[in-house]
Order: structure tokens, then sequence, then C-alpha cells
């Protein structure tokens, strides 16, 4: 029923250019209510070339 993300994403928007990747880690936690809902809370941080900025996302989820 309790489950634990990991995540790290890195991603070019634009290729032409050079140092302008994104780059971005998260942890989330996620717990089973039932078998069709789910509530999960999430910390991310991403990191551009001039600025850095976190995220703190909550979702509920239904499987219908």
């Amino acid at each position: 029923r309790n489950q634990i993300n990991v995540r790290y994403e890195w991603y070019d928007p634009d290729v032409n250019t050079t140092k302008n990747g994104i780059q971005g880690v998260g942890v989330g936690y996620q717990y089973a209510l039932t078998a069709q809902t789910k509530f999960g809370l999430y910390v991310e941080s991403f990191k551009e070339p001039t600025r850095r900025y976190n995220v703190i996302t909550a979702r509920t989820t239904f499987k219908f």
C-alpha cells in the first residue's frame, strides 16, 4: 500500500545551443487508499542554466 518513488530527469529543449539543459530530481510518496484510489505527495527540484526552483505536488488518482 505504501510506495516511495525517486526520479531523475534531464532534457535539452534546444539542442542547437550549449549549456541549456534542464535537470530535475524528485522524491515522492504514494499511498493506496483502496485498489481504485491512490494519494501521492511529490517534491521535485529543477535546475536551469539561470535559475533553480522547487515544486511540491499533491495528487489523488481514481481508477474507473
